[in-house]
């Protein structure tokens, strides 16, 4: 019984969310500068684009939200009174190297394209701490359904079609700043005005947070592994 219960225990701490900050280099560092688009009272489409090596501690792993954070220089959290989009809709799939990136959507995606999340998004006041340099990241935007990623350059899409309230800078890495912080090389945006744009403009990248979870095969075989285990030991 004993065993049994310790084994439980692992698992429940193997399936436990971890966080994987994009760009890596950003998790205790602020960025250099802010965005708009994806948390806008306006329509955007924004899209961003991550080269597989900032996605290493993700391969394999399902990615079942993400978060983004205010400027260290926002003076109160934020928002401050609740914001919904009617719409808040994100899509995953596969890219191009950040480098072959475009002001288009559609040349930026490689393969089939899943949509992971869609409906209505509250984001409830006061939600994104302020205070910090780099804040803390507000409250994961959940998916429908989890991503498994396998491998390769990501894309992530989101059409929102605006919401109540103002407008949240996000914290971010410029384009300006180029390739020596890594845009273009390790990661990149493009954004356009209004849900259906096909993209117009490159865009400063948003810093975000993933909420990663194990797939479920990595759950069966560490349970394996630990029975295996076990029963050697008796």
């Amino acid at each position: 019984m004993k065993t049994v219960a310790s084994l439980a225990i692992v698992l429940a701490a193997g399936s436990s969310a971890l966080a994987v900050v994009i760009p890596n280099d950003r998790a205790a560092v602020a960025g250099n500068g802010s965005f708009l688009s994806p948390l806008a009272a306006s329509a955007r489409s924004y899209q961003m684009i991550v080269h597989a090596d900032e996605l290493a501690g993700v391969l394999g792993q399902q990615i079942n939200g993400l978060a983004f954070r205010l400027l260290p220089s926002a003076g109160a959290p934020l928002p401050a009174a609740d914001m919904t989009w009617s719409d808040y809709d994100i899509y995953l799939s596969d890219a191009v190297d950040p480098s072959a990136r475009t002001t288009v959507f559609a040349n930026n995606i490689v393969g089939a394209v899943t949509q992971v999340r869609s409906g209505s998004y509250t984001l409830t006041a006061g939600s994104l701490p302020s205070g910090g340099s780099p804040n803390a990241f507000g409250p994961h935007i959940a998916f429908d359904s989890p991503y498994l990623y396998s491998g390769g350059n990501l894309s992530i899409l989101i059409r929102h079609n605006g919401a109540t309230g103002s407008n949240i800078s996000t914290d971010a890495v410029t384009l300006a700043s180029g390739p020596a912080s890594g845009y273009g090389v390790r990661f990149g945006a493009t954004w356009g005005s209004g849900y259906t744009s096909t993209g117009s403009s490159n865009g400063n990248f948003a810093i975000i947070d993933l909420s990663v979870v194990p797939a479920p095969a990595s759950g069966a075989l560490l349970g394996l592994a630990l029975l295996g285990a076990a029963r050697r030991r008796r």
